[in-house]
């Protein structure tokens, strides 16, 4: 993880933006199953609909349309 150069000038804004950065590098880094797994255990029922949720549900079932 890259740190800010300076620790004490970061902002809420700065810190903000990394903690995305880093959940999407890590969420880059699971297989579809993994992120299934993810979705189904913490994400609430509503967001399974939405993307990135969605394609990653519907990957791993032989009709993604009829699966929701």
């Amino acid at each position: 993880m890259d740190e800010h150069p300076d620790p004490q000038a970061r902002t809420p804004t700065y810190d903000a933006f990394r903690a995305r950065l880093d959940a999407w590098e890590m969420w880059e880094v699971l297989s579809e199953v993994q992120r299934g797994e993810i979705i189904l255990t913490t994400y609430p029922a509503a967001q399974w609909f939405e993307d990135p949720a969605l394609q990653a549900l519907a990957s791993q079932r032989q009709d993604a349309i009829a699966w929701g």
